[in-house]
């Protein structure tokens, strides 16, 4: 199975470029698909691209391109293999994890605030059953708040569909993690579930404010809406049960004042927001609001959100270009010296962690008649070229072994030269990128496309290129990893960089 993820995906985020191919029945269950590709792909993307970190990320059902407040029993299994092994994933920020379950007023709160800032992106499972029991799931991405699909970021399986998966496909429930967004609004009789997630989000606003402990006033309702009313009297209990809030009586004891308001969208359909003001107008505090959607007056048939169709680029299949290996000499102190790999080396296995003032050196395996391109990005969002390069210190040696050839930037070979890259004092985290290119042609491209950026040198790194400018060429760089897809593989590496001296004792 070949992948060919777009680079600037993992630069900026600019548009989704990840695809794979479709795997035949004969080659996997649909389990072993979900275990061996599926979970395995979203753990690597939805950890390691900066288009998804820190962003809080909400799993589901589509059709035709619609998000579905229903969801059938099968895709809602898959769909829990799926989020028991994110939430074990470092970096992963998964939304409204505690809305699909059933729960008390005697439950403890969980204050699980970790993935309740905005969705930003959607995961959607499209899984179907055609006319010949074929099974058909597809793996798609949406970017809520550009209303977009990211481009290219999909999987698919097909296979014939077992007497159980067909069972399981016509046992529909209404997905409750959708509850409050506007395709699965509050109905009337839930103003216990509305208080309880307004109380939640608004608890996990709070946290972010400088002020510990803070005291809340909670005006009336005014509006005579008997649903959201209760839900204010409601939102009082479940916001105090957690403890470190204290709701005062009197307004003059407050930090913040807490007030409910209703606005009609259309129809029966309404949005309940929750503002939060500091109770004196002199005040640092910045205001804060939550909401929700709310349905009126009788239940009615949910809704569907449809994003628009757009048109894609074709992605071709390549293969990846394997892992970038970081190499560090085993004696640290020596990274100061003409001969920092006198006492050896080792390579960093997991989690790359370098002290600031540490060295190491980049290694990565490659087809025999292949050439190897490569660039860094700064903490701050800088590239730099490495190589190819005039600077004398950053030669890339190529060895020839049995299975192609290794890769090692800088060469440790070169007289008079280190053969070693320093991490800079002024970042926290560096990414280094590899580009292998296969024939001439492509080689050619990516070399000229890589003169464009500044170099390292001795660790002097001068930016040059402007936002526009730095724009202009990863949207370009974006462009001919498409074109150029069957003849280019690529991958890349994180080195975080710490102020600990010992940062490298854990990893060994």
């Amino acid at each position: 199975m070949f992948r060919s993820i777009c680079l600037t995906l993992l630069l900026i985020g600019l548009s989704g470029c990840v695809t794979q191919q479709t795997r035949p029945a004969s080659q996997s269950t649909l389990d072993q698909w979900v275990e061996q590709d599926l979970i395995p792909y979203l753990k690597t993307q939805l950890s390691q691209h900066p288009r998804f970190q820190g962003e809080s990320i909400l799993l589901g059902r589509l059709n035709d391109g619609a998000i579905q407040p229903k969801l059938d029993q099968l895709t809602r299994d898959i769909r829990d293999k799926i989020n028991a092994e994110l939430l074990a994933t470092p970096g992963i920020h998964l939304a409204r994890q505690q809305r699909d379950k059933h729960w008390s007023h005697r439950d403890r709160p969980t204050k699980p605030c970790d993935g309740e800032q905005p969705i930003h992106y959607f995961i959607g499972l499209d899984l179907r059953l055609d006319s010949s029991r074929q099974l058909n799931l597809t793996l798609r991405a949406l970017d809520l708040q550009q209303n977009s699909w990211i481009s290219g970021f999909s999987l698919q399986w097909q296979g014939e569909a077992s007497r159980q998966q067909a069972e399981l496909l016509r046992t529909v429930h209404l997905d409750e993690s959708l509850r409050g967004l506007r395709m699965l609004p509050f109905v009337q009789g839930q103003p216990d579930l509305m208080a309880r997630q307004l109380a939640d989000d608004l608890y996990c606003r709070l946290k972010q404010l400088p002020v510990q402990n803070p005291k809340l006033h909670i005006q009336p309702y005014e509006s005579g809406e008997a649903q959201a009313r209760t839900t204010m009297e409601l939102l009082t209990h479940y916001l105090a049960r957690f403890g470190d809030v204290h709701i005062e009586n009197n307004q003059a004891d407050a930090d913040l004042t807490i007030k409910g308001k209703t606005h009609r969208i259309s129809g029966n359909l309404q949005q309940f927001w929750i503002l939060v003001q500091p109770a004196e107008a002199a005040s640092a505090l910045p205001d804060i609001s939550v909401s929700t959607y709310l349905q009126s007056g009788p239940a009615q048939a949910t809704t569907t959100v449809a994003i628009p169709a757009q048109k894609e680029r074709p992605v071709r299949a390549a293969k990846s270009a394997g892992v970038l290996q970081i190499i560090t000499p085993r004696k640290l102190s020596l990274c100061g010296t003409r001969h920092p790999w006198r006492s050896g080396e080792r390579v960093l296995n997991g989690q790359a962690a370098i002290p600031k003032q540490g060295c190491f050196a980049l290694e990565i395996a490659a087809p025999a008649e292949s050439r190897g391109f490569f660039f860094k990005k700064r903490g701050d969002g800088a590239l730099f070229r490495l190589a190819p390069s005039e600077c004398r210190h950053l030669g890339v040696r190529s060895s020839r072994n049995s299975s192609g050839k290794t890769l090692r930037l800088p060469s440790r070979h070169r007289r008079g030269v280190e053969g070693v890259l320093h991490s800079d004092d002024h970042s926290e985290r560096e990414t280094y990128y590899a580009i292998i290119t296969n024939d001439d042609l492509s080689a050619g491209v990516v070399a000229a496309h890589l003169a464009l950026l500044p170099e390292s040198c001795h660790g002097y790194e001068d930016p040059q290129l402007n936002a526009e400018e730095l724009m202009s060429w990863l949207q370009k760089l974006d462009q001919l990893m498409l074109k150029h897809a069957s003849n280019v593989a690529w991958t890349s590496r994180d080195i975080t960089l710490s102020n600990n001296n010992n940062s490298l004792i854990s990893i060994y």
